[in-house]
């Protein structure tokens, strides 16, 4: 059931605008659905070259969890330490640099 979900607001998502990013070799599938929990995955296509970050927000989350996986796309945009950590399946650096992205919204939101 859920898989139906994701799939459908995963084309809506791309019939808004494209969400390959062909000089980083990525395939950025983002969207929000009507889903239990959040989920948030990598891995490569067939072809090893190419990756998919998929970041499926519940349209229940808190503001707090939209604006984490909203840094962790532009970081995945802005920082080339997280993307080349997920291209080696670095887990102890890719939750380093996603510790510190929580960290820096938990600052940004005690400064309100």
């Amino acid at each position: 059931m859920e898989e139906a979900v994701i799939e459908e607001a995963l084309k809506r998502r791309n019939r808004i605008g494209g969400t390959y990013f062909s000089e980083l070799n990525l395939h950025l599938m983002h969207a929000n659905a009507d889903i239990k929990k959040s989920v948030l995955g990598f891995g490569y296509l067939k072809d090893k070259e190419q990756m998919m970050v998929i970041m499926i927000v519940s349209k229940s989350a808190p503001s707090h969890v939209v604006e984490l996986f909203s840094r962790i796309s532009m970081s995945l945009i802005e920082n080339p330490q997280l993307l080349n950590a997920i291209r080696v399946l670095d887990r102890e650096n890719i939750l380093s640099i996603i510790l510190t992205d929580i960290l820096s919204l938990i600052s940004t939101q005690c400064n309100k």
